[in-house]
């Protein structure tokens, strides 16, 4: 989901947006300080202010509705996910929650490790290269010195060749956690919509 905001402050690292939230609404959108943020005032989202606007918190309750989408995990650069949990959630819409939970922590485990394995790859790339040429770290000016582009082309392939096993197997049980979820996710927007009529509370 694209969300065309206009920033007029820098967001906390603990913002979240509600995934229902609607862009083009006249809204202010009112960014509180979530638990473990550093930031020392509120942040404001400004859209088109007006009197009528509405105000929205963006941290997210104790039982969303709706998933909300929060700053970039620094390991996984996957963004963090707070999942809709009801408070009237069935036991239909709790397993499939259940099951786009423990895919959502499976990805960003597979992330955080490859991604930590390209930086230490890289570094030594980076090391191996500079000293077969006899240069130093860093640039006269002190500035770190960084490899060309055609230098880099070379890691980029040789480190995808190295990986292509673990990402094959990574984009196979990809689909195969997606297409298992159909079924339950099926179900759980059928029981999302009895709700929305007034049906009785299937299990």
């Amino acid at each position: 989901m694209v969300l065309h905001l206009q920033v007029s402050r820098r967001l906390c690292t603990n913002t979240f947006i509600p995934t229902n939230y609607k862009p083009f609404s006249r809204q202010v959108i009112v960014i509180c300080r979530c638990p473990k943020s550093t930031t020392t005032e509120d942040t404001k989202i400004n859209e088109e202010p007006s009197d009528d606007s509405s105000h929205v918190q963006t941290c997210p309750p104790d039982f969303p509705t709706s998933d909300w989408i929060g700053p970039v995990e620094p390991k996984s650069n996957l963004h963090r996910v707070q999942f809709a949990h009801p408070i009237d959630e069935t036991m239909t819409e709790k397993r499939y929650r259940l099951l786009r939970e423990n895919t959502y922590q499976w990805n960003q485990e597979f992330w955080s490790k490859q991604n930590e394995k390209f930086v230490k790859a890289k570094q030594q790339f980076t090391q191996t290269i500079i000293t077969f040429k006899g240069q130093s770290t860093t640039n006269e000016d002190g500035t770190k010195r960084v490899l060309t582009a055609e230098e880099l082309a070379k890691f980029y392939t040789g480190f995808l060749a190295q990986n292509r096993i673990e990402f094959r197997t990574y984009n196979r049980e990809w689909y195969k956690r997606n297409l298992y979820m159909l079924w339950p996710a099926t179900c759980a927007a059928v029981v999302k919509l009895s709700k929305s009529f007034g049906v009785r509370k299937p299990p």
